[in-house]
């Protein structure tokens, strides 16, 4: 039988379209209906679950992870999609800067659809190091300008860095809740 969730928590993926977000969410970690195809359309659904220990008792917080395809037959629709969601994760290629030349419209949905949710950046692709310091750079000065909860490396690919990002959300939303461990 499958554990009952403590906490559910809608998390929204957005990214130009070849950042890695159909790798992200086909790793291991995921859970979902199963899309054999290459291309997503419109927004797609998987899920992730992060269990923890607090007061000697195991609880299981479920994200449901909406992925959109900003493809522009479906720019019209991000703004419904993203509303009820608890966090945004903006996903962009390291060594594809122009991968985030969106972000300041997206910004700008995101802000008034829901203005005071966690926002990460996350730079995909960090198996491919030669561009890691280059995208810090640019990362760490969106972060500011938008007021990102910050900037995380990750590779979809090897499934590196995967498990910490969904520790760090899951902790983040549950001081949100008031939560105390």
């Amino acid at each position: 039988m499958e554990e009952q969730p403590t906490y559910f928590f809608k998390i929204f993926l957005i990214g130009k379209k070849g950042v890695g977000k159909s790798t992200f969410v086909k790793s291991p970690y995921f859970k979902g209906i199963e899309d054999d195809s290459e291309l997503t359309i419109g927004v797609y659904f998987r899920r992730y679950d992060y269990s923890f220990n607090s007061s000697n008792k195991n609880e299981l917080v479920r994200f449901s992870i909406y992925i959109h395809n900003p493809e522009s037959q479906f720019k019209k629709m991000f703004s419904y999609y993203v509303i009820g969601s608890n966090a945004i994760f903006i996903m962009f290629d390291i060594s594809d800067l122009n991968s985030l030349k969106e972000i300041d419209s997206w910004m700008g949905v995101i802000r008034k659809q829901c203005s005071d949710i966690p926002i990460m950046l996350l730079g995909n692709k960090a198996d491919l190091t030669e561009h890691l310091e280059r995208s810090k750079v640019l990362a760490d000065s969106i972060v500011k300008k938008h007021r990102l909860m910050g900037y995380y490396e990750m590779s979809a690919l090897e499934s590196r860095n995967i498990e910490p990002i969904f520790t760090i959300i899951a902790e983040t939303l549950l001081e949100i809740l008031g939560y105390k461990r």
